[in-house]
């Protein structure tokens, strides 16, 4: 059964220069290799979505306007190399709304599953955040890819993933990851992906999902952060609910993990990597007392 390929892509940092709360259209300018990289996509019959956090509307820095706007132009810059999206959702929400379309959360991608008919199984995220891994690991997608332009070299260092020079490099364990030097690099990975589990334009062969890493043991730090976390959501690659006690050090299969917002202390997610407070702080300071 063939379905359709999709791809997510963020914004700032990953196709336009990251200028920080971005309002301007004149201030929108294409990063370099994006616009061939994306016709490359859609020569191959794949969809295009975009997906990007934009808190300075919830923070008051500018109207969802000004968003529009700056969709509108990016649009006018991608147009000469016979690129167009086919949707483009973004959060308009401030990071203490705790609203559920903010990434690492997946609420954009359920919009988009609904409106289109996406499967993660077969769709792909490209950002240059771990809030653009977190939100593809949350959505049970194919495949994030981390490029390493905007904020992806920093993110990269946090998280102790390589920073190729060129091409790419894969983050051992699931969900899938991907650290990529720049956007086409990205691209011909996806590209070849599918070619490898058997697809051609417009999609790939379905396959059953990716099985689950072993467990592993979590430290009472994460336990302790991970049980200030808890919240509606549960772990999209196991089910489990809240921790039921942050005193415990366990592996994911014994005791539950608390996934609100991240995939980063689940353990089923095979991270390999834990964010300490700090870390949560930034990363999560809308779900964090």
């Amino acid at each position: 059964m063939s379905v359709s390929c999709a791809v997510l892509l963020d914004r700032d940092g990953t196709l336009i220069e990251d200028k920080h709360y971005l309002s301007e259209p004149s201030g929108v300018a294409l990063l370099p290799g994006v616009g061939p990289a994306l016709s490359r996509l859609v020569q191959a019959g794949h969809r295009l979505f975009l997906v990007s956090n934009q808190s300075g509307v919830g923070r008051g820095y500018f109207t969802e306007q000004a968003v529009v706007a700056c969709q509108k132009r990016l649009e006018e810059l991608l147009e000469p190399y016979g690129v167009a999206f086919t949707d483009a959702v973004w959060c308009p929400h401030a990071p203490e709304e705790s609203c559920f379309c903010r990434k690492p959360l997946p609420g954009m991608f359920d919009e988009l599953r609904d409106r289109h008919g996406l499967l993660p199984e077969t769709t792909f995220m490209i950002g240059d955040k771990l809030d653009d891994l977190g939100f593809a690991a949350n959505a049970g997608l194919s495949a994030g890819l981390l490029v390493l332009s905007g904020k992806g070299a920093e993110h990269a260092r946090k998280a102790g993933y390589p920073e190729p020079v060129s091409g790419i490099v894969e983050v051992p364990g699931a969900p899938r990851r991907v650290v990529a030097a720049d956007f086409e690099s990205a691209v011909a990975w996806i590209v070849r992906d599918i070619e490898n589990r058997g697809g051609g334009a417009g999609g790939f062969l379905k396959k059953p999902p990716l099985p689950l890493p072993e467990p592993y043991p979590i430290s009472r730090k994460d336990f302790g952060l991970a049980g200030r976390l808890r919240g509606g959501r549960t772990c999209r690659m196991c089910g489990a609910g809240g921790i039921e006690s942050p005193d415990v050090q366990s592996g994911h299969k014994k005791e539950p993990c608390s996934n609100t917002r991240l995939f980063f202390i689940c353990s089923a997610a095979g991270s390999g990597f834990s964010l300490d407070q700090s870390e949560a702080d930034e990363h999560f300071p809308e779900i964090l007392p």
